[in-house]
């Protein structure tokens, strides 16, 4: 029974209904002027917060899958730095009462309500339309006839004897309750397309403008005008009927004030309150701006300004009645800058995802307004991070803006910001599929980035040739440390996914990506011998060091079934691993006869001899010593003339070991030392036999490479050139000359009919399993948000 009950639909209606209930809650229990509610508003709060949490860890599963977490870290990074700076002040346990009673309940408003933005959009300000509406009828009739009770004998209380406040307590929430109903009526009217719900919804708008004007709040007041000029700025994004009541009403308020000056101009001074100044307001500002350069990194405490201002006995009223001083007050320099930096980049973001939906760009561009508009009037009130009605409605806006962003991601219209970071763009394995990955990758649906946390390297030029943009961060040269670290923050803060190449880039990825709230994060590992014994120290020390923050990746890549088995047993978890093989570009690496003639007189072989080639640079993972060996013993043994072409960082004359090496088994005068090349295909076609001598590998490109030339692989068991060659070719022991020699004897002893067959089955096998174009959309895949 509870398993039907509890299903994932029924979930969802119920944390939308509590959802919906508990935005109109906040409307009711705060300012209504109901004895019973006023004196026991606070545990009607309390009751309705622990449904609402029950609610949402009914839902966790569903924060969970979709990724929602991301969306409270701000929140959780300003109540860390609260906590701290409560250590540091006086009334800290106060403090400390308060952060843990009411920032969490905001992470349950960004939570809760972007799971259900939809229905809360569509039913929830809906109904708080319907109710703000009827406070609004039963404010103006209670101001025009000056009811000392209307409706149920709730009091209409007069204030100052000059302003009613309808049957809410206080007159600027009137205020606040008109421009909300405003905001909502107009984002209603200007989303519709049926003409008696437009002329409803001008209708609602035409009574909360008056209740703004019976309220007399002068924040509300100037809130408005700003949403208004907000809507004539964005006026081309609204459709023909729109703009002309936009327009008719532009000129009836132009006409409507000079008539007004003109006829009355004490009325107007009056009815606006122009008499009035600040209303202490300068008073309280100097005085907390006094407290600010006493308190100005730990604050005074979060939650404390109403008590101190009470306190000092200096002013009439405890509101410290501006944001921005309130908030430098209470909780010191870091968190305000946090939280200001938050809301810009939330508005910037929103912004920018306007020209990129069809479907929610009104209330993209309603909900900015609304925020710009709120930021301005909080120059002259503080609603903002405190608990009441207005605070809610923002968190709930924030909130819907983060679900329709979720879903403006899927639409189509975005590009999903893909940056790739690695450790270098040198000639090797990883730098070379990274190319290939952005060489076929689509740029109409992504868009794609590089930074090298050293420099260009052979691949830097190459991947700019393709349009995309490359970041060289010189991480090796202390001098340019701050620099890169600037350029590491701007480029990384600007991106969706973050795909990070080996072990270094995969760390600083990781911890850079995470504090700056990237959405996914994909780990590159490749190599399935990680031991002490063929590594670097500083290889091994990141690979052991990576497992610890292994959590925090979404994706651990994999390149092959070795790797990932070398991975887990160091105490990677499995969960995390996707497999992708190497792909190859089989237009590039082909078969071209003529191409074999004009290579070897390039290098001067004579076109009719036996030719190897090793493309691999020069370290102790390629094992190079084995096929020395090997070929010492073809040399010997088999007695054919043959020459080796050996390509790779570090396979130059310059290299003395390397040049020591090759003398002292008799191999110098067949070897062509060629260093780093660009034209390996064509290298690869001047050969007849591919070696490959590797102690430890993952998924070698160059392997397939070969095989897609149609070159006869002989290679040693390492990571999974075994599944690579298949029966295309011949597969030894590793560091096992003599097993690698005998390979070398059989490919070479084979019929030209075998030769031929074995080398179209090579070309055969990459094109069924290693296309690079089928290997792209497998990455592409896991981009998508």
């Amino acid at each position: 029974m509870f398993d039907k009950l509890l299903t994932k639909d029924n979930r969802s209606n119920f944390l939308a209904v509590v959802s919906v209930m508990y935005l109109l809650m906040m409307f009711v229990i705060w300012q209504i002027g109901i004895e019973d509610i006023l004196l026991h508003n606070s545990n009607i709060f309390l009751y309705a917060n622990y449904i609402f949490i029950f609610t949402l860890l009914l839902n966790f599963d569903r924060v969970i899958e979709e990724k929602r977490l991301k969306s409270i870290s701000i929140l959780i990074l300003v109540m860390g730095l609260l906590l701290f700076n409560s250590l540091y002040v006086d009334f800290g346990d106060r403090s400390r009462i308060y952060i843990f009673s009411i920032i969490p309940i905001f992470m349950v408003y960004l939570l809760a309500y972007q799971l259900e933005f939809k229905k809360v959009i569509k039913h929830g300000l809906f109904s708080l339309l319907v109710l703000l509406t009827l406070y609004n009828v039963v404010g103006i009739i209670g101001a025009i006839f000056k009811f000392d009770y209307f409706l149920f004998n709730i009091p209409n209380t007069l204030t100052d004897n000059y302003r009613y406040s309808s049957i809410l307590t206080n007159s600027n929430a009137w205020g606040e309750f008109a421009l909300i109903s405003l905001w909502i009526g107009t984002l209603f009217m200007i989303k519709s397309d049926v003409l008696w719900q437009r002329i409803t919804y001008t209708v609602v708008i035409a009574i909360s403008v008056l209740a703004l004007v019976a309220s007399m709040s002068r924040t509300s007041l100037l809130m408005t005008a700003v949403l208004y000029v907000f809507l004539l700025v964005f006026s081309g994004r609204l459709n023909l009927m729109v703009r002309r009541l936009l327009r008719l009403s532009l000129v009836l308020i132009v006409i409507g004030a000079i008539m007004l000056v003109v006829i009355d101009f004490e009325y107007v001074v009056s009815l606006f309150r122009l008499n009035q100044g600040l209303t202490d307001r300068d008073q309280i500002w100097v005085y907390l701006v006094d407290q600010i350069k006493e308190n100005l990194f730990f604050g005074v405490g979060y939650g404390n300004s109403t008590m101190l201002l009470t306190s000092s006995n200096h002013f009439k009223v405890s509101s410290p009645h501006n944001l921005y001083l309130a908030m430098l007050f209470e909780m010191g320099i870091i968190p305000f800058m946090v939280i200001m930096v938050y809301l810009i980049r939330k508005m910037v973001i929103n912004f920018k995802f306007l020209s990129l939906t069809h479907k929610y760009d009104m209330d993209l561009m309603w909900i900015s307004g609304f925020m710009i508009a709120f930021l301005i009037g909080q120059f002259f009130e503080y609603s903002f991070f405190t608990i009441g009605a207005m605070n809610t409605f923002v968190f709930v806006l924030l909130a819907i803006s983060l679900g329709i962003i979720k879903e403006v991601k899927k639409e189509g219209i975005y590009k999903i910001k893909v940056t790739h970071m690695i450790t270098g763009l040198d000639n090797g394995g990883a730098e070379s599929m990274l190319y290939k990955v952005l060489k076929h990758g689509d740029q109409s649906k992504f868009d794609f980035k590089v930074i090298s946390l050293s420099h260009e390297g052979f691949y830097g030029k190459k991947i700019e040739s393709l349009g995309i943009k490359v970041i060289t961060l010189n991480l090796e040269d202390k001098k340019k440390l701050p620099k890169a670290v600037y350029l590491l923050i701007k480029h990384t803060s600007k991106t969706d996914v973050l795909q990070t190449w080996l072990y270094h880039a995969n760390f600083i990825g990781t911890l850079v990506g995470r504090l700056l709230c990237v959405e996914k994060v994909i780990w590159g590992v490749r190599q399935a011998d990680v031991s002490v014994r063929h590594n670097k120290p500083s290889t091994v020390k990141f690979a052991q060091w990576s497992k610890y923050i292994a959590f925090m990746s979404s994706v651990i890549l994999s390149n092959s079934d070795e790797v990932t088995n070398a991975h887990v047993a160091l105490g990677y978890s499995k969960n995390k691993f996707v497999t992708i093989y190497n792909g190859f570009d089989l237009s590039l690496f082909k078969h071209e006869p003529g191409s074999k003639e004009v290579m070897r007189n390039q290098l001067g072989i004579d076109q009719d001899k036996l030719v190897f080639i090793q493309v691999a640079r020069y370290d102790i993972q390629k094992d190079h010593e084995t096929a020395f060996k090997a070929l010492a013993l073809f040399k010997s043994n088999v007695k054919i003339p043959f020459e080796m072409i050996f390509c790779g960082m570090g396979m130059a004359p310059s290299n003395v070991n390397l040049v020591n090496q090759l003398k002292s088994y008799d191999l110098f005068d067949e070897a062509h030392l060629l260093g780093v090349r660009s034209d390996v295909p064509a290298l690869l076609s001047a050969a007849d036999y591919f070696i490959l001598s590797s102690l430890g590998e993952g998924f070698p490109n160059v392997l397939g490479e070969a095989m897609s030339n149609q070159l006869i692989p002989i290679v040693t068991d390492a990571g999974d050139c075994k599944m690579i060659v298949g029966d295309a070719g011949f597969v030894c022991d590793r560091q096992n000359a003599e097993a690698l020699y005998e390979g070398l004897k059989k490919a070479y002893q084979l019929s030209a009919k075998e030769q031929i067959e074995i080398r179209e089955k090579a070309r055969k096998r990459i094109e069924n399993n290693f296309d690079i174009t089928h290997i792209t959309k497998q990455y592409e895949m896991l981009y998508h948000l």
